[in-house]
């Protein structure tokens, strides 16, 4: 696929949101031409959803949310080479997060150069409550 990480695909619309657990994470589809994705849903508290597409060393993404509630939607980005393994707790995911979007840092934005070949991972969750979003995702 020439073009894999360089266009997307509409995965959810509003009045439908796509249910993406951590431990099986949705794939974001590339359609010819298209170099965005809207991502729209909703999180309980202390749950998350993560999305997974693949994207190459130097290009360039952006990633922002709308929060459709409380402003309480973070987000976590992940770069190649992460797991997602079962605990107590729930799923935990483990590698290297993209600088300034780890757990814990409650990022609502990230821009940035890829820094790797390979699946990258979203991981949409909330800070406090539940909550509903639209994350847009551009990669270039």
């Amino acid at each position: 696929m020439k073009h894999f990480a360089a266009v997307a695909v509409l995965l959810a619309s509003a009045a439908a949101p796509t249910k993406a657990s951590c431990d099986r994470p949705n794939q974001l589809r590339f359609a010819p031409g298209a170099t965005a994705a809207e991502i729209t849903g909703s999180v309980a508290r202390g749950e998350r959803e993560c999305f997974t597409f693949s994207a190459r060393t130097g290009q360039r993404m952006t990633v922002t949310q709308t929060d459709l509630g409380e402003g309480n939607i973070v987000l976590e980005l992940y770069r190649p080479r992460w797991t997602v393994v079962p605990s107590p707790d729930g799923t935990v995911v483990r590698g290297r997060a993209l600088e300034g979007a780890s757990e814990g840092s409650d990022a609502r934005e990230w821009s940035g150069r890829l820094p790797a070949t390979g699946a990258y991972l979203i991981v949409i969750g909330t800070s406090r409550g539940g909550g509903e979003y639209m994350v847009h995702v551009e990669v270039r």
